[in-house]
């Protein structure tokens, strides 16, 4: 009787301490126990409440001092209150005061409360001794005293030590109650250990200990976590089966499972059925869902459920805002995201450091750092600062676009606003001079992080070993594999990869195979990059038959070669003449469901042109057609020059235009944005290589219809029509200009090859001051048979020649040693000029 009175009371804890009070009477009077003075002044002083702890401290310590002494009762109504609060540290320690007192006797509420304040501290042990000093009392532990300790140990993941206290109170004929039960149980599910919670879910039908929604809701919980839905759904009907009703933990459960393995559509469904029903979707429900739809890239759908949201009258919180605006910035949807800011602002919803920090983030890594000052200038504005995560993101931005030393002035900023860096901020400035090779500075700050008393980590590591192979200094990657192997920091299939790749590609094939061996003989087995890049080495270094090998394998170890494994094989091959095995590779390729890519293809097709196989190179290209991709520039200056050498211009040619109409649209395509992919499929590599040979081969015509549908899809004119030598059929300096294109050295540079003089003028019209890079190409272009575009004969304008130094001369311009070089040949070159002619008709 006293015992259930005693739980009543800590059962109310949560309630005011007023209502407390009121309980707490009707306890004392239940149990016909005597109210004391003293009692009845706490209780009035409870009713009033306590403004803060220390005043609670200070009335405490006034309950000791009263003679005679509160009871128990009121003292363990204290104690549940703050421990209710999460002041576990100032339960335990007045629980110590109250001991070494020795006023009043503490009952088994009172060490309950203790066991599950060193509980929540993760002092289990200590939770244990409580548990001795209860045997010592002469009480026998309550169901609360069982689930406090098993909840302690799950919480220190101790899971096994809680199944053997499980089963050895059972072994004492001590009965666990559903409590017991559930907390052993949700344990179990949170560390994947869902068979042995359904051991237990049957355990308990079997004891007529019927399971409810809390004891599903666990179970649910570890089936999803496990990635096993068919599982939770099982349980799920299984539960209102039993005439148990879900409830929003139940579906929040179930929606956060089917979200976190892409199952986005059928967490819909589910919300909609929860919306027909009684259990209505609360704001934590559709923030799942929402940020689910925002990762799967479906930020539309993420939109219109927000609204539906909204209609219904289900207010958002500052997370579904995050959710949204993280879904807007990872598609660069600017607009998105300050329409979203200024609802959050006209909504009362007021932008957290979080919600900042993601913008800024989003914006630095598409280099917009300009922008992301703005932002953080305005989060500073409404009254939040940044953080270290605010400043690592702006430092990465610096570090994207290269600008280093405005990434050293943010960290000083850093420091002086008090914010202390950690590794992930030094990890981002090491990365960032790796990235521009400037491995002295890197390896600066790796010292320096010691310094200041942070360890490097295995990122730290790895970042600098990688920036070291780039930069082709191996000793010192090597150096620094041994050295963090040594302190304890484990490599990384990136670390190996990147030490792999840098002894390959610096020809030290030897020890690439020896440190392939020890990632072999080490837990952390060779992934497929592991061979690709060993794979590549080999080919490179004319051992196709080692290659070759270790290809085969792959198969072995349970791996599956990718698309890049048998393109750098086909490669090697191919470089080694031995075409029918690389066409016999192609062929196994597509047999083992591995389709080709556009670089197998041109891999292939280039190594067919170079062997003179031009039927077959003819019919490779048509599949390649077929399947949707087109040969690169390098491939098709290939073509191009073979139809003009072996006269077969037909069938290959059509192709060719064919696949260079859709190399041209896709350039054009504006998130291509002019960037460069690889050095031989870049628009640059077009303008040079390709234009030229098209002039070359009299095929202008059909080259300007498709420079015109790169006019009309953004693509400027400086360096591609100027090329062809016909700038008046497609537009001229007054066009281009009216169409935004800015006017700089380079572009002159590119006129110039074509009509020297004209353009020569206006630029120093337009006082734009040569430089020597212009020079030297002016006078190539006067004077030498080899031009910068295509080496067509240019020579014979020797008096222009003059002139143009001339003009430079007066205007500033220094010569330099090429410059020089090439005057001192245009007087030599009179002699040539006839069979240099006759070079160029040939």
């Amino acid at each position: 009787m006293q015992r259930r009175a005693a739980s009543a009371i800590c059962s109310s804890i949560s309630r005011t301490l007023c209502k407390s009070c009121a309980s707490l009477s009707l306890a004392f009077h239940s149990q016909n126990h005597s109210i004391n003075k003293n009692d009845e002044i706490v209780m009035a002083k409870c009713r009033y409440g306590f403004s803060n702890l220390e005043d609670a401290l200070v009335f405490f310590d006034q309950m000791l001092s009263m003679r005679p002494p509160p009871s128990i009762l009121i003292f363990n109504n204290i104690l549940g209150l703050l421990a209710q609060k999460k002041h576990y540290s100032t339960v335990i320690a007045l629980s110590t005061k109250l001991d070494s007192c020795g006023i009043v006797v503490p009952d088994l509420v009172t060490c309950n409360i203790i066991i599950n304040c060193f509980c929540r501290t993760s002092r289990v042990d200590m939770g244990f001794s409580v548990l001795a000093k209860i045997f010592k009392l002469g009480f026998q532990p309550s169901s609360t005293t069982l689930a406090t300790l098993l909840k302690g140990l799950c919480l220190v993941g101790k899971i096994n030590q809680a199944m053997e206290l499980f089963r050895k109170v059972q072994e004492e004929n001590f009965k666990p109650n559903i409590v017991a039960y559930n907390t052993i149980i949700d344990g179990l599910s949170k560390y994947l250990l869902l068979s042995d919670g359904l051991k237990l879910l049957s355990q308990m039908t079997s004891r007529d200990i019927p399971p409810n929604v809390v004891t599903y809701n666990s179970l649910i919980n570890g089936a999803c976590q496990l990635g096993q839905l068919d599982k939770a759904r099982v349980l799920l009907r299984e539960m209102v089966d039993r005439g148990l009703k879900p409830n929003n933990i139940t579906y929040a459960t179930l929606v956060n499972g089917f979200c976190k393995t892409g199952n986005t559509g059928t967490a819909m469904e589910l919300l909609q059925k929860m919306e027909q029903a009684t259990c209505q979707p609360d704001i934590v429900i559709y923030n799942i869902v929402i940020d689910s739809l925002c990762k799967g890239c479906m930020l539309d759908d993420a939109l219109k459920l927000f609204s539906h949201m909204t209609k219904r009258g289900i207010r958002p919180s500052v997370v579904t805002y995050g959710s949204l605006i993280q879904g807007a910035c990872d598609f660069s949807q600017w607009k998105v995201v300050k329409r979203l800011f200024k609802e959050m602002v006209h909504t009362g919803i007021l932008p957290n450091v979080v919600t900042f920090n993601i913008v800024i983030d989003a914006l630095c890594k598409e280099g917009k750092v300009v922008e992301a000052q703005e932002v953080v200038e305005s989060m500073i504005k409404r009254g939040e600062w940044p953080n270290i995560v605010t400043y690592t993101s702006l430092i990465d931005g610096y570090c994207l676009i290269g600008q280093m030393d405005e990434a050293i002035q943010v960290l000083h900023k850093f420091l002086v606003e008090g914010c202390v860096p950690n590794v992930v901020t030094y990890n981002t400035l090491i990365n960032g001079y790796c990235k521009s090779q400037r491995m002295d500075e890197a390896y600066t700050v790796f010292d320096y992080m010691s310094k200041v008393g942070l360890v490097p980590d295995t990122v730290t590591y790895t970042t600098l070993i990688h920036g070291f192979c780039k930069v082709g200094k191996l000793w010192h990657a090597k150096d620094l594999f041994n050295k963090m192997q040594i302190i304890g920091h484990n490599p990384n299939h990136f670390t190996y990869n990147s030490l792999l790749d840098g002894l390959c590609k610096n020809q030290q094939l030897d020890e690439a195979i020896a440190l392939f061996k020890a990632m072999d003989d080490s837990p952390l087995k060779p992934d497929i990059v592991s061979y690709n890049m060993l794979i590549n080495g080999l080919c490179t270094a004319g051992r196709v038959n080692n290659a070759r090998e270790l290809f085969d394998s792959v198969f072995q170890r349970g791996l599956q070669p990718n698309v890049y494994t048998y393109t750098i094989m086909i490669g090697g091959l191919c470089r080694e003449r031995l075409l029918n095995d690389a066409i016999d590779m192609l062929r196994e390729m597509e047999k083992n469901n591995c389709a080709p890519d556009c670089c197998t293809y041109n891999t292939l097709i280039q190594a067919l042109i170079r062997n003179n196989k031009t039927c077959e190179a003819s019919k490779m290209i048509d599949v390649m057609l077929e399947r949707g991709f087109s040969p690169d520039a390098s491939t098709f200056a290939l073509l191009l020059d073979q139809s003009s050498i072996i006269g077969h211009g037909g069938s290959i040619l059509e192709n060719s235009f064919k696949a260079l109409q859709q190399q041209l649209a896709k350039r054009c395509l504006p998130q291509i944005d002019g960037k460069l992919h690889t050095p031989a499929d870049s628009l640059e590599y077009w303008t040079f290589v390709i234009v030229p040979r098209l002039s070359k081969y009299s095929l202008l015509s059909d080259a300007l219809k498709l420079l015109s549908q790169m006019i009309s899809r953004g693509i400027t004119l400086d360096v591609v029509t100027c090329r062809l030598g016909q700038l008046d059929e497609t537009s001229d300096l007054t066009e281009m200009v009216d169409r935004g294109l800015k006017l700089n050295d380079i572009t002159y540079t590119t006129l110039i090859n074509d009509t020297v003089k004209r353009f020569f003028k206006e630029l120093v019209h337009m006082e734009i001051l040569p430089n020597v890079v212009i020079l030297n190409i002016v006078v190539d272009a006067l004077c030498l048979k080899e031009s910068l575009i295509d080496g067509d004969c240019l020579i014979g304008q020797i008096d222009e020649t003059v002139q143009v130094l001339h003009e430079i001369l007066v205007d500033g311009c220094v010569f330099d040693a090429v410059t020089l070089s090439y005057n001192e040949l245009s007087h030599d070159a009179l002699s040539y000029k006839e069979p240099c002619q006759s070079a160029t008709d040939e």
